[in-house]
């Protein structure tokens, strides 16, 4: 009976030591700070490492011109042994960047002085992101592609595209479509974005003729990437089904890096950086399946985690805009859609790293604060992290003005 009695008394203690250790609430946020050298440094860089390294997938949904982003996902970057970085660029403009990268001999300067190459590749005529994608290839050591685009090509991008298909065609009728496209792009740069299908057509069909495999893949992209703008810039078509097609073909272009960089690199460990929707685990704020559920699924898949974070613009912060002009940032702005992060971000005095695990398990009362996009946001990310102090991006400056944006996008409005 004594041992019994002593049996059933170790195992009341156990459950008793169990539920003790269930009961200590984690805490629900972790500040941080970007130190001179541009590490994050503070409680969540421990937090980061400990989710980050073992992640098969980062993600950073972020909030695009705010110079501190791209200085938070290169010390991540290397905080959780990233091997390469998947981002909001086409195909041919992410290897354009990358052999800006791997020149070093101020490329970037030199390159973006020229206004109309800053239109080309949005978000990456910025200085710091610049310095971002050279820690990136340093890191790779000359193994390419580290910088992987998923997008569709940018309704400026047809510039690229010529340059990269001079060296490509052989048919002289090839040639001949290619000539007058490029000549359409002097009148019309946004032609891709703008135009109507007739405008891409002629190329498009000269181009399935070349036997060159890349050749006949930017024929492809040409034509998808006129195809998704056209509800938004020309009225033509749905503007979901749009959606749908550009988040399906990132997919499907991840994918398609991801296998092919086992064959010369060994299984990747990429970081995605992306606007905040496409990282979206579930359904996006555009009513689509995101990008990062597919990352996410994949991993799981193989039985590995991910880590994906989602940036806030905090107070005091101000975003570069693609037109060069800023707009500032404040708890106001996150308030109307984000009550709760922004009751904690007005706690903080810097910045802040939210744990949206433990929040939505230990939050208690807060968890009432929240708004329906609000519970989505904290579904689909891992960690909420609020910048605040951040300068805007600082644009390379441009000392060839040879595009006016205002009067090309007016010049469209009335067409």
């Amino acid at each position: 009976m004594r041992i019994l009695i002593s049996v059933l008394l170790i195992a009341v203690l156990a459950m008793h030591s169990a539920y003790a250790v269930q009961d200590t609430k984690p805490p629900l946020s972790y500040d941080f700070q970007l130190g001179d050298d541009g590490e994050i440094q503070g409680p969540a860089r421990k937090w980061l490492a400990e989710r980050g390294k073992p992640a098969r997938f980062v993600m950073i949904g972020e909030i695009h011109g705010l110079a501190d982003v791209p200085v938070f996902s290169k010390s991540l970057y290397k905080l959780t042994d990233r091997t390469a970085v998947a981002i909001e660029t086409d195909v041919w403009a992410a290897k354009k960047l990358e052999d800006l990268s791997y020149d070093k001999d101020d490329s970037f300067d030199r390159y973006f002085e020229r206004r109309s190459n800053q239109y080309a590749i949005p978000f990456y005529s910025w200085k710091e992101e610049a310095e971002f994608l050279n820690s990136v290839t340093e890191i790779a050591g000359g193994v390419r592609p580290s910088i992987w685009g998923l997008d569709q090509i940018f309704a400026f991008g047809g510039k690229i595209i010529t340059e990269r298909l001079r060296g490509k065609i052989r048919k002289s009728e090839t040639k001949a479509a290619l000539d007058a496209f490029e000549n359409s792009l002097v009148t019309r740069p946004v032609i891709i974005g703008y135009g109507r299908q007739e405008a891409i057509e002629p190329l498009y069909q000269a181009l399935l003729k070349e036997d060159d495999i890349e050749v006949q893949e930017i024929a492809e992209a040409l034509k998808a990437s006129n195809e998704i703008y056209a509800p938004f810039t020309r009225g033509a078509g749905s503007g979901l089904i749009a959606n749908q097609r550009r988040e399906r073909m990132m997919k499907e272009i991840f994918f398609t890096y991801f296998s092919n960089a086992r064959k010369y690199a060994g299984l990747q460990k990429p970081m995605l950086k992306f606007g905040k929707f496409h990282m979206y685990r579930g359904i996006t704020p555009t009513g689509v399946v995101g990008l990062g559920g597919f990352v996410d699924a994949l991993a799981t898949a193989r039985g590995e985690p991910t880590l994906a974070v989602s940036i806030v613009c905090g107070e005091g912060s101000a975003a570069r805009q693609f037109d060069g002009s800023v707009e500032t940032c404040s708890n106001n702005d996150i308030e109307k859609s984000r009550p709760l992060i922004a009751k904690l971000a007005a706690e903080s005095s810097g910045n802040l790293l939210i744990d949206t695990v433990a929040l939505r398990v230990h939050g208690g009362e807060l968890m009432k604060l929240t708004s329906d996009s609000e519970r989505d946001e904290l579904a689909s990310f891992d960690a909420i992290v609020i910048i605040k102090n951040s300068k805007p991006a600082t644009q390379f400056e441009a000392k060839i003005e040879d595009m006016d944006l205002g009067a090309i996008l007016q010049a469209e409005s009335e067409r």
